[in-house]
């Protein structure tokens, strides 16, 4: 196994779920996000935190992934 076999196994994986997100998927083809091809997926997780660290309040924001097209000239 080479760095470069690694990075090919995950161009040509197909997408996968994010386990307990209800759907949020992420692929590493360097298409999820147009403007940072190194980025997996554009959905965001966030939570609250309470004093001890612990997360709560879980969120699932989905976004558009046209709002991420960087503009042609």
């Amino acid at each position: 196994m080479t760095r470069e076999s690694v990075a090919d196994g995950l161009r040509n994986a197909p997408a996968q779920p994010y386990p307990l997100t209800n759907g949020i998927q992420f692929q590493c083809n360097g298409k999820a996000f147009a403007l940072s091809p190194n980025v997996c997926g554009s959905d965001v997780i966030v939570a609250t935190t309470d004093k001890q660290g612990v997360l709560g309040t879980y969120q699932v924001l989905k976004s558009d992934p046209a709002l991420f097209i960087p503009p042609t000239r």
